[in-house]
């Protein structure tokens, strides 16, 4: 009824220069630009019709160092990140698939710093220390092109310093102990920052979202003829970024969760039992929880987990290559039952995926060619490849190809 559809066009360019400095330095120094066109007729008719063009880039310096400290070996890391976005969008009433008058106008413009230090210090033969901090600064400005007045203008800027520690034991040549505490920082986008009222400017209640990870892992090899790591990790967040959609303009809008926790295992085992067989094994099992969130309709879902995610990963691939280049393998996803709303009433079927691919791998000098055939889903299974997570009408699967 919308003629509901979009439309991408993005043209990108970057580019890395590296140099030593010294018997021990080097330097590494990046920047990249992009063009994103972007038009979509969503199923809604206020503002369903979105025209965006944006225009991104930025850069970054890194400089290692690789000696001594203490008279132990030592590497150090720092350097810096800088990136601008500007972004001009345009809402139009969406009439049936035509496009209606304006109801929307601004430009948003978002600059971000990031600078950040790390340092690896070998202890003994057997113990290596790295310490860490990255500081990000993250600002957002609107200007309102819309309102005569222009009072939905406005901007808003968000800081935080995210350090990390990191210790390995090497027990064996081929095996060794890890164990890792770090935070991260992560702002709304300027999507996210939409208000569900349709106006300009930004969601002033929305804040970052700031996350704790412990790691505990140990990894190694046997005979070099096989790999494999195991983990155990918690993640605790607060302010997590959650997404729901709006019963009145039928696109999607975030809140924050209080406070979730994130516990799980995760195994990976590769294995090259010949020259030209090659397994892999991977296994994660996640328990994924909202620990204190009530919404502000006062709908309790401290327990409960979090839409979208899945509590068994299972992976499986098996490849074969000849001498003469051609190769064909063959691969296994299982994702156990999962939720598509936050009060787990709704659930998502869990689906087992295979496929299959046969193809030819040839090394002409400077560039590798590799083309191939591949069958996806060869079960056809009906199983939705994108849950829309505390969707509106029922709206929740979006079921993938057979």
């Amino acid at each position: 009824l919308y003629d509901a559809g979009e439309a991408l066009t993005q043209t990108r360019v970057g580019f890395v220069y590296s140099m030593p400095v010294g018997s021990h330095g080097s330097i590494k120094a990046r920047n990249y630009y992009a063009w994103r066109d972007f038009l979509a007729f969503l199923p809604s008719l206020s503002g369903g019709n979105v025209d965006l063009t944006r225009a991104f880039g930025g850069g970054g310096f890194t400089y290692s160092y690789d000696g001594t400290w203490l008279d132990r070996p030592n590497r150090l890391v720092a350097g810096f990140d800088f990136d601008d976005q500007d972004d001009d969008r345009l809402r139009y009433d969406n009439l049936q698939g035509t496009r209606g008058p304006l109801t929307f106008d601004q430009n948003e413009h978002v600059t971000s710093h990031g600078t950040f230090i790390q340092n690896e210090l070998s202890l003994n033969p057997k113990a290596r220390l790295t310490l860490g901090a990255r500081f990000d600064n993250v600002r957002f400005d609107v200007t309102d092109h819309f309102l005569a007045d222009g009072n939905d203008s406005g901007a808003v800027s968000f800081d935080r310093t995210s350090p990390m520690i990191g210790i390995v034991f090497d027990f064996a040549k081929q095996l060794n102990l890890y164990a890792t505490y770090s935070s991260s920082f992560e702002t709304p986008t300027t999507t996210e920052f939409n208000k569900e009222d349709g106006s300009g400017g930004f969601n002033q209640d929305l804040k970052p979202q700031i996350a704790r990870n412990l790691e505990f892992g140990l990894r190694g090899s046997l005979r070099e003829k096989q790999r494999y790591e195991i983990s155990i990790f918690r993640i605790d967040v607060d302010n997590e970024l959650i997404p729901y959609e709006s019963a009145v303009a039928g696109r999607n809008y975030y809140r924050n969760a209080g406070k979730s926790a994130r516990k799980g295992v995760e195994f990976s085992w590769v294995s090259n039992p010949t020259d030209r067989l090659e397994t892999t094994l991977s296994y994660t099992y996640s328990d994924f929880a909202f620990t204190d969130f009530i919404d502000a309709s006062g709908n309790d879902f401290d327990g409960n987990l979090i839409p979208g995610t899945a509590k068994n990963v299972l992976y499986g691939e098996l490849t074969y290559r000849t001498p003469k280049g051609w190769f064909a393998s063959g691969e296994v996803v299982y994702a156990s039952k999962q939720f598509g709303d936050n009060a787990n009433a709704v659930p998502v079927h869990g689906y087992t995926l295979g496929s299959l691919r046969l193809g030819y791998e040839a090394d002409l000098g400077d560039f590798t060619v590799s083309p191939f055939l591949g069958v996806n889903n060869v079960f056809s299974e009906t199983y939705s490849a994108n849950v829309r997570l505390n969707a509106f009408g029922g709206r929740y699967f979006e079921p993938g190809p057979p």
